[in-house]
């Protein structure tokens, strides 16, 4: 009578199998994880600058996203009392993505219209290890991808 089962041998082997086929797959991973926070962090600062933008429009007020060591957030000035207004959250990208974050310059800042008040062009880069993703916003603040 022939018993049924898998010996020793068969059952290391397939382990031994499956331990090189992760160890093939998991720099790949990793790689996919480390664009894909890049990616995700270039949304969000994308997002941040359509938020400055749409305050500005919204409550007719000079708007700024201010860039200031990683972290982002809005601020807007009330048009009649001068008040400084911070809306909504910081966004602390590195903490959350792994992310550096650098900005040609420390604010994009937008007009009660939702145009853009700089001179020149914003650069942002976005970076986390070898991959990168860049963000330019034009002089009249449209986000150019």
């Amino acid at each position: 009578m022939r018993e049924q089962g898998f010996t020793l041998m068969e059952i290391l082997v397939v382990i031994a199998l499956i331990g090189a086929m992760a160890a093939f797959a998991y720099p790949r991973l990793g790689d996919a994880i480390t664009k894909q926070n890049v990616r995700s962090a270039r949304g969000a600062v994308v997002g941040m600058l359509a938020k400055a933008r749409g305050t500005a429009i919204q409550r007719g007020a000079r708007t700024s996203l201010i860039f200031k060591n990683d972290t982002l957030f809005v601020q807007s000035v009330h048009p009649v009392t001068g008040v400084v207004q911070r809306v909504g959250n910081f966004e602390d990208l590195r903490s959350r993505y792994g992310v550096d974050i650098e900005p040609t310059y420390d604010t994009c800042a937008y007009d009660p219209r939702g145009i853009g008040m700089e001179a020149a062009d914003l650069t942002v880069m976005v970076t986390k290890g070898a991959y990168s993703a860049t963000i330019v916003v034009n002089a009249v603040g449209r986000v150019i991808q």
